[in-house]
């Protein structure tokens, strides 16, 4: 099962934790994620990762349309591509309204036929986590003790599961590289 480590957000004071993406490197992680929002954008983190580390994939995880052209995204990965030999990985979104029209200043329009709204999802956000059943939580993420976590991933690994994006500290990256080996 291959692992995967997602720096998620950074917001607008970049840190990269270098020591983490070389011992997830280390440990055998086939790829690390950087993402994009308000702030630093995604595809500089992963440039940086792939410049000084040897093996490892990057990817963006997600680059938004709205935030350049089809073409300068399609320069800016084929670019990142070669000079990763190959290990870049690109991933594309939409973002949500916030972001769109009030960062990059562009209609966000109705991508896919979505609805949204500007109050957001009513702001009744309490019940909405409350309406979320722990079953759910449990097919889409691993969260609790580490037998427990150990006891998922097998479960998982036995549906067809073939890689597992792994979010949190070194302690998770090291828990996650020693249940899932």
């Amino acid at each position: 099962m291959k692992l995967t480590l997602t720096l998620g957000y950074s917001g607008a004071r970049m840190t990269l934790d270098m020591d983490l993406v070389r011992e997830v490197e280390r440990l055998g992680y086939d790829s690390i994620w950087s993402a994009e929002s308000y702030g630093s954008d995604a595809v500089t983190p992963v440039a940086w990762i792939a410049a000084l580390t040897s093996r490892i994939h990057v990817g963006t995880g997600i680059m938004q349309l709205a935030g350049r052209t089809p073409a300068a995204t399609a320069m800016t990965a084929m670019t990142l591509d070669g000079l990763s030999d190959g290990g870049f990985r690109l991933g594309l979104g939409v973002s949500g309204p916030q972001v769109v029209e009030g960062w990059h200043g562009q209609a966000f329009g109705r991508p896919s036929g979505l609805r949204h709204h500007a109050d957001g999802r009513a702001g009744r956000k309490a019940e909405a986590e409350a309406a979320v059943p722990d079953a759910l939580v449990d097919e889409v993420a691993l969260c609790g003790p580490r037998e427990r976590i150990r006891e998922l991933v097998g479960e998982w690994r036995a549906s067809g599961v073939t890689t597992l994006m792994v979010a949190g500290d070194r302690t998770a990256a090291r828990t996650m590289a020693d249940i899932s080996s």
